[in-house]
């Protein structure tokens, strides 16, 4: 495709932030409200948390409204259950206390003595059954998630979302009342292992060494040792802690907890101590605690995008990490959350699968390198350059969101002080280049017509690098070949249907 008019195309591909979407996409009629007030001037066209119709939308699209922030509800409310959890246990102490609960199954009886059971309808909304679940959890649980709060508010939150989807798949599943309270209660207090891990490996933000994994390991043993009380009590949340990593069939080296890397710490025989129901809970909790980790948003990981979420799902599915049965379930409850996968303006990671998939498709009509000559932020620095591109207007950020600067741009820039032999400074300057793909027009739940952008670029980027005369030749090739069709069926369809 010709380079003329592409400033066209590229403002047309707006890239949408999270839980951002066009006016005319479908998925807003499934269930959605708004995130955030639109405006007029001083005249509010609609409030936050209102809820998304057909008429509403026309009305904003002839106002010129062209995006809008939108979120489904009750997973918002995820927060808010969160933030409440220690105002509720310093209600709930007393009763605790009063009552001597020591175990899961001491909470359920009492739930069942005071009549509580029987004012949870089956199709109430989870959260409902959250607020019971915590209110009622053992004195040892509640003392854990306490702790885990002041710890580490990520994870708690983290926790309250795992019990969520478990609870939801369960419902799905049919199970009764107090099962669910059992899953609830374990789902909850999954993670509560981690108020035993540094803080300051909870919140890192670059790749694990071997140290930092083993250490992050041991929260499973952790967990299960504090909900058993030490190994004194049989308890089905200490089980689902203590066995959350593992995977359904299979061995892998990524399987960690206490059927495989801490087997040898434990003194009881988990296996024959807890029966298949129980075994199906911690498989539930499993798959729970996939999606809900992807689904996170903090200052130094994005939340994934849906297509990313079913690939990465998928490819564990594919590996043996879940329980097949429970795993379509879960793909059901997925998809009905987010029937358009595909969104127009969404990017994300090329995988080396969809690469090569692409090639052969194009027949190598396209081919996409695979280094270019590149130096890093650090290396910059070293070889005295930054302050050139500082004073060039380049802003630090966006030198590491970039992954470094090409040496086709700082000759571009003419930027002086690059030297002629990388060697002699111990800089190998070709590096790997690794791809997004961009969303231009879903052309189907599978399919859509995209373009690829190299990893850290943005539209902007591009937009301002064309105006300056400063696309570099991948650049230019990449958007020479911005209409690619491409099909994510075998990315996003659950590999067992």
């Amino acid at each position: 495709m010709p380079l003329n008019n592409i400033e066209d195309d590229l403002s047309s591909v707006h890239e949408l932030k999270e839980g951002e979407f066009h006016v005319t996409d479908p998925q807003l009629l499934t269930g959605m409200v708004f995130k955030t007030s639109i405006r007029e001037g001083s005249v509010n066209l609609v409030t936050a948390n209102t809820p998304i119709t057909a008429g509403l939308l026309e009305k904003l699209q002839a106002k010129g409204v062209e995006n809008i922030e939108a979120k489904y509800y009750v997973p918002e409310e995820i927060e808010s259950a969160a933030d409440n959890l220690n105002k509720v246990f310093q209600r709930t102490e007393d009763f605790l206390v009063e009552h001597n609960i020591q175990t899961t199954d001491d909470a359920i009886s009492i739930l069942r003595e005071s009549g509580r059971m029987d004012t949870v309808g089956f199709n109430q909304e989870a959260l409902g059954l959250i607020e019971q679940i915590v209110q009622n959890l053992p004195q040892l649980a509640a003392e854990g998630i306490r702790d885990l709060d002041k710890h580490d508010q990520n994870t708690t939150l983290h926790s309250v979302e795992t019990a969520l989807i478990s609870l939801k798949i369960g419902e799905m599943l049919g199970w009764s009342h107090d099962k669910l309270i059992q899953l609830g209660t374990a789902a909850v207090l999954h993670d509560v292992g981690k108020v035993g891990i540094g803080r300051e490996l909870l919140a890192y933000t670059g790749k694990y060494n071997e140290d930092h994994w083993k250490e992050m390991q041991t929260h499973t043993l952790i967990g299960y040792l504090m909900l058993s009380d030490g190994e004194q009590n049989k308890d089905l949340s200490a089980y689902c802690a203590g066995v959350h990593h593992e995977y359904y069939k299979g061995r892998s080296a990524r399987a960690y907890g206490l059927l495989t890397s801490h087997a040898g710490e434990i003194e009881r025989d988990l296996k024959s101590e807890f029966n298949k129901d129980d075994k199906l809970m911690a498989e539930v909790i499993t798959i729970a605690d996939v999606h809900s980790a992807l689904c996170e948003d903090t200052s130094y990981k994005n939340r994934k995008l849906p297509v990313e979420i079913a690939t990465i799902m998928n490819l564990e599915a594919k590996h043996g990490k879940f329980n097949t049965k429970i795993y379509r379930t879960w793909y059901q409850l997925f998809r009905r959350r987010n029937p358009w996968i595909l969104q127009k303006g969404h990017c994300f990671p090329l995988t080396s699968t969809q690469r090569m998939k692409l090639a052969r498709q194009l027949k190598k009509r396209m081919v996409v390198p695979m280094v270019e000559e590149r130096l890093s932020f650090e290396e910059l620095n070293r070889l005295g350059i930054l302050p050139r591109l500082f004073g060039d207007g380049v802003r630090a950020t966006d030198i590491k969101r970039r992954n470094g600067v090409t040496l086709f741009e700082l000759k571009k820039r003419r930027i002086s002080g690059i030297p002629l032999d990388f060697n002699q400074f111990d800089i190998q300057i070709e590096k790997p280049v690794s791809y997004n793909v961009v969303v231009i027009d879903p052309l189907s739940e599978t399919r859509a017509m995209c373009m690829l952008i190299k990893e850290g670029d943005t539209i902007k980027d591009l937009q301002y690098s064309m105006k300056r005369d400063l696309l570099d030749p991948i650049q230019k090739y990449l958007l020479s070949r911005r209409d690619l069709e491409m099909d994510f069926h075998k990315e996003v369809m659950s590999p067992f249907d």
